[in-house]
């Protein structure tokens, strides 16, 4: 019986050091991720290169990009500031790596956690984001979505603020693309923060992972990713000759493959644009004149140059008819405000949900309505706005569309 025991107590040890072997590193790079791409001029939105451009594949942390777009839209609205703390749950500390390494119950600085998702791509620091800004990540992701949907993004769902796996989260190039210009676009104050090569937090130096910057003329901007059944992404801007370029690569194989190619594409657009003195002396850059100014959320007749001209479509908008659209005279007058609440496959929903956000919505029960008809790449969106409201009303309104299930963004009206 003794032998028995220390047989058995020597199996025991056995296994043991056999589980604590270490296990194979995980590869870094997917053997076979599905490629797209597509280039932009973020000028036009005219597409100048377009591979695969609408195949669904896996965002990676690209997905930080609408993380960041919220967190603009936040600071622009005043709801926080670069100062404001956001204090680290034990969720946010159990996020994988990349990450800063928070801990439960930390403070960190707005600033901070941002150029953290910047630099870094920290997941720890978007869960704060995302836990600071709605109450949870699954609240944060439910108007993520809610954005996504606003900026024309029809192929893309998100799940989680930070881009980690999951079998649900997917996108495409052109969503991607649509993204990236609607934050150079509408947040032009907060776009310079892409630029930012290197973060120090807690004494530690954050590099930026976008290699482009610095080594590829005119690049200052955007975001990388990377999961295994993504492969490499990397949105990526530049600037030359007063003419800017994006172009998105999902799917590469290697990081290093995927700089190459991003690179390439680059001069791609560039050449079509014209641009093919890399090294000339720079011309300043000329943004392009909204038409509606920023308040709080993205200004919808920019969501239109956003979404419109990446489809890529060459037919003309065929014009209504004044009786399809009875509130077609109001005019929307320069100097008041305005709510969009949604933008629609048909003319009869977007009726329907104007009537129902005035019915759950007092404030908007006498307001007046204009339905615009926008190109889009499945042929025709109708965007349903209130319009002429009073600055205040038009500030507070779009909390309680929100509540209602409705998606929601307020804006100044100018000339």
């Amino acid at each position: 019986m003794k032998v028995f025991h220390i047989l058995l107590i020597f199996l025991m040890c056995l296994a043991t050091a056999a589980d604590a072997k270490p296990r194979k590193k995980q590869r870094l790079y997917s053997p076979n991720p599905a490629y797209s791409s597509i280039v932009i001029d973020a000028h036009t939105g005219k597409v100048l290169h377009n591979e695969g451009a609408d195949n669904i594949t896996y965002p990676a942390s690209l997905t930080k990009m609408m993380t960041l777009y919220l967190l603009f839209e936040a600071l622009e609205n005043g709801k926080i500031s670069h100062n404001h703390k956001f204090r680290v749950s034990v969720n946010a500390s159990r996020q994988g790596p990349t990450k800063l390494y928070l801990k439960p119950g930390e403070i960190i600085a707005v600033r901070d956690a941002l150029l953290g998702i910047m630099t870094k791509s920290a997941n720890d620091a978007s869960v704060v984001v995302a836990e600071g800004l709605a109450g949870s990540e699954a609240n944060f992701a439910a108007r993520m979505n809610i954005k996504a949907k606003s900026l024309g993004m029809t192929n893309t769902h998100f799940c989680n603020a930070s881009g980690l796996p999951n079998p649900n989260q997917k996108t495409t190039a052109r969503d991607m693309a649509i993204l990236s210009l609607a934050l150079y676009k509408h947040y032009p104050r907060y776009y310079s923060y892409f630029q930012t090569k290197n973060f120090k937090f807690k004494g530690n130096n954050h590099a930026n992972h976008n290699h482009l910057l610095g080594n590829v003329p005119g690049v200052d901007g955007i975001k990388t990713g990377w999961i295994i059944a993504s492969g490499w992404n990397l949105s990526a801007s530049a600037v030359r000759s007063g003419k800017r370029v994006i172009a998105v690569v999902l799917g590469g194989k290697t990081r290093l493959w995927r700089d190459k190619r991003v690179t390439e594409l680059l001069d791609v657009g560039f050449n079509k644009l014209g641009v093919v003195n890399n090294n000339g002396v720079p011309i300043p850059e000329e943004r392009p004149e909204p038409v509606v100014q920023n308040a709080a959320t993205e200004p919808p007749v920019q969501q239109a140059e956003v979404t419109a001209p990446i489809a890529n479509q060459k037919a003309p908008l065929p014009k209504m008819k004044p009786a399809s659209l009875p509130e077609k005279t109001v005019q929307a007058i320069a100097g008041k405000w305005g709510v969009q609440v949604g933008a629609f496959g048909s003319q009869k929903k977007a009726q329907e949900v104007a009537a129902k956000v005035k019915q759950e919505v007092s404030a908007l029960s006498t307001a007046k309505v204009v339905i615009n008809p926008i190109k889009h790449t499945r042929g025709k969106l109708y965007q349903t706005r209130f319009v002429n409201l009073p600055e205040n009303v038009a500030r507070k309104v779009c909390s309680q569309v929100v509540k209602k299930g409705h998606s929601c963004m307020a804006m100044k009206v100018v000339k």
